[in-house]
């Protein structure tokens, strides 16, 4: 097996440096037929030691005239890294037997270069006693990326009932939002159709964005005078009477976030109210106000990971729990009528700090009005967002 493997992401110099997980599309050529396909199968470089390096090829299966055969995971260690000629680096290993799935125990040999230019791996695999024939892998990779992306492209059909009352809309993968209680406020609000969050085509990259907008709900003892979307990371579960308290927010993470970054754009409703104290149904016109969005994400420390509610952090806890220790929040929230840029650091919290041994949620909120999780804000007010990154180390 011949692969070679390019990263543009990370400096390569001695064996050490060249550790990372690759990616990439194979092209194969079995006995003289060359086959191309796309493969869920990553290379992994590690070390634990000067001048060596050690090989695991992740889920790999090999297309052949006679189908696909599962070689599982391919894991060779020490192989020595040698300076070469320039700005090369020798691998090589010795014969050593390795378990590939159904062939079982093979013996292999691993020869190649790393360039540390252009930091592309080229590496050959040969397995003299299989009955497998030849075979190449152009591996083409960059390294794994030190983000998380979400481009607002993939959005899934749902759909949310109370009693007779069904409500048919979109999520987007990778989020959940307020749209989960969206039927209870159908079935409660007569001629009421809005739905908070939803599948934008004003888009700043590709052809959707996410839409979230604040409504007039009119109100009653269960239903808010304001109702104003939220997009988050976490679900929507509804466990209660106060509606702040059914968005869950955070989902397991385990990386250090450095950087929360992404486009938006906001119009502002004309009219902002705000909910009497303790009343959420009735509300006042407060002429001085002007509504803004909350665009913002967390960190925060749980005993557990596993999805129970002592687990969360519910909406109405955002600006008070003593569980926070990062933080990344746009500050000005106003107008914005053209798509907008944002780069927000994430910061500790006083008298916190990141610990790699404990465990964290991270969780991501948007919202059309920044208050809206006290049932104020601004009929009309839509905010669209669309390709977020967040950066780690």
């Amino acid at each position: 097996i011949s692969l070679s493997s390019c990263n543009d992401d990370e400096t390569i110099d001695y064996s050490p440096d060249i550790k990372g997980i690759y990616k990439g599309e194979l092209n194969s050529f079995v006995e003289g037929d060359k086959q191309k396909y796309s493969v869920s199968s990553q290379i992994e470089l590690s070390s634990d030691k000067a001048n060596t390096i050690n090989l695991v090829i992740n889920n790999l299966s090999i297309l052949t005239n006679a189908g696909y055969i599962d070689l599982g995971n391919i894991v060779v260690n020490n192989i020595s890294v040698t300076p070469s000629v320039g700005e090369l680096l020798y691998l090589a290993t010795t014969s050593q037997k390795v378990d590939l799935g159904s062939l079982e125990d093979v013996t292999i040999e691993v020869k190649g270069l790393v360039n540390t230019t252009n930091n592309c791996i080229y590496l050959t695999i040969n397995m003299p006693d299989t009955k497998i024939g030849d075979i190449e892998l152009n591996f083409n990779s960059e390294a794994q990326s030190k983000s998380d992306k979400y481009d607002f492209e993939s959005w899934t059909p749902a759909t949310y009932k109370y009693g007779s009352t069904t409500v048919e809309c979109r999520e987007v993968n990778g989020f959940s939002s307020s749209n989960g209680g969206i039927a209870f406020v159908h079935a409660s609000i007569e001629d009421f159709e809005g739905i908070p969050v939803t599948r934008g085509t004003d888009a700043r990259n590709g052809t959707y964005a996410a839409k979230i907008e604040t409504f007039n709900t009119h109100g009653n003892t269960l239903i808010p005078y304001i109702t104003a979307g939220a997009l988050f990371s976490g679900k929507y579960e509804m466990a209660g009477t106060i509606p702040s308290d059914n968005i869950l927010l955070g989902i397991p993470y385990n990386k250090e976030p450095e950087s929360f970054k992404g486009w938006y754009k906001y119009t502002q409703g004309s009219n902002y109210y705000e909910a009497t104290a303790g009343r959420m149904h009735e509300a006042t016109i407060n002429t001085a106000m002007k509504d803004s969005c909350q665009i913002m994400a967390i960190l925060y420390e749980v005993a557990e990971v596993a999805d129970t509610e002592d687990d969360f952090i519910m909406l109405s806890e955002l600006l008070t729990s003593d569980k926070i220790v990062m933080k990344a929040e746009l500050a000005n929230g106003g107008q914005k009528t053209q798509w907008t840029e944002f780069s927000l650091d994430f910061k500790t919290v006083s008298g916190k700090t990141y610990n790699s041994s404990k465990k964290y949620k991270l969780a991501v909120i948007c919202s059309s009005s920044r208050n809206g999780y006290k049932y104020c804000g601004a009929p009309g007010s839509a905010l669209y967002v669309d390709d977020f990154e967040i950066t780690f180390k």
